[in-house]
């Protein structure tokens, strides 16, 4: 199998420096040259797409990580209860919550348990209907209400479409539990649902809706589910990712909110996930700007990679490892070549193939959910 993966990841590593020489520019400049931006041409790629503006005067290089040192007690039973009843209008009983913990790779694979590492606790409470959960070291947290939904075995949802934020049809759609529901109602629900959990973010963030996905429940009625992307201090969050197995590969680390609603006033599901506590913000005063992103995204891509970017936007992306604590956030150029549809059998719902450039040192990333390949090409020294 490590063979196969090598093989697979030598097909699309990307290749190393070239000529020429790569400059960076201050934030003002890189957001006026995104004003009426052409892109150029190349063999491996071609633009469908106007690149995002910018709508942040800073950018910064975040380190965020989780608090070891915190673990679940009686106040995260407190914290959780406190959002499951503001959510469900449900009063919990905290003596019916349990705790639980997360074992390392190494653990589950020896059988033993590490008693050196100072590990964070799962609080999980699980009523006839609800199960949620809140990770109390990183503010990572869901809630679901699925005793009217199910999946798994051989019967799946299916797709019924799927739509941007700026594309919503104004059509009711007749949900699972008979009621009937537009796009824009659905929208403000879930901002609704959002704002009962904001105090779990970092200071400074607020999020946007990405994408709705309509699911055709088993020909029984519709599933809303709507993907939110975080935004910290005004530039929005990569939440193109998968996560690997191997301890030693790179990843990107992408975390998102998602809401699945069954019918109006229904909320089948809300999670923060792979949230992460901010530590430290480094402003970053001159960025890559987009004209010399693009060129390196093509020289470094492999020759046999090619592709039509679909969307173009300056984000903040976590590159990572399985098993670290602390993820340092970048201001990345993200490029955007396909999103594939969503994988009910494993509720991906936004899986992407993505080149990130990275906007202050220039590497360059490849990473394509459908293949779960990500890989890494060499930092560009220009000369």
């Amino acid at each position: 199998m490590k063979k196969l993966f090598s093989i697979i990841l030598a097909a699309v590593m990307l290749v190393g420096c070239s000529k020429g020489g790569s400059s960076l520019d201050d934030i003002s400049q890189v957001k006026d040259e995104l004003t009426d931006h052409s892109f150029s041409s190349y063999d491996n790629l071609t633009f469908d797409c106007k690149p995002a503006p910018i709508e942040t005067d800073e950018v910064y290089i975040i380190t965020m990580k989780s608090r070891q040192w915190k673990s679940s007690d009686e106040s995260t039973k407190s914290e959780l209860k406190k959002y499951v009843d503001s959510i469900y209008s449900t009063d919990i009983d905290t003596g019916k919550m349990r705790f639980d913990f997360a074992l390392t790779h190494q653990e589950i694979e020896s059988g033993e348990i590490d008693s050196s590492i100072e590990r964070f606790n799962v609080n999980a409470v699980y009523d006839d209907v609800i199960t949620a959960e809140l990770y109390a070291a990183n503010n990572t947290f869901s809630a679901s209400d699925f005793h009217d939904y199910s999946y798994g075995g051989d019967s799946f949802p299916t797709l019924k479409a799927v739509y941007t934020a700026s594309d919503l049809p104004k059509d009711e759609f007749e949900m699972l539990d008979g009621s009937r529901l537009t796009l824009d109602e659905a929208v403000r629900e879930a901002n609704e649902y959002i704002k009962k959990i904001e105090p779990l973010f970092n200071e400074g963030s607020s999020y946007r809706l990405k994408k709705v996905v309509a699911e055709n429940c088993y020909d029984k009625g519709a599933v809303i589910d709507l993907r939110f992307e975080h935004v910290f201090f005004g530039l929005a969050v990569n939440d193109s990712g998968f996560d690997l197995v191997d301890d030693e590969a790179s990843f990107a680390h992408a975390p998102y909110i998602e809401v699945k609603l069954l019918g109006r006033n229904y909320l089948g599901k809300i999670n923060n996930s792979h949230y992460d506590i901010i530590d430290k913000k480094e402003k970053v005063d001159k960025i890559l700007p987009l004209s010399q992103a693009e060129k390196l995204a093509s020289e470094k891509l492999a020759k046999n990679i090619r592709g039509t970017v679909k969307n173009v936007e300056l984000k903040y992306v976590c590159v990572t490892n399985q098993g670290e604590d602390t993820h340092v956030y970048r201001p990345m150029w993200c490029f955007t070549l396909d999103e594939y549809e969503p994988d009910f059998r494993t509720m991906t719902l936004s899986p992407q193939r993505t080149v990130f450039v990275d906007a202050v040192n220039s590497d360059v990333y490849y990473s394509d959910a459908l293949s779960r390949v990500f890989a890494a090409g060499q930092r560009y020294k220009g000369g």
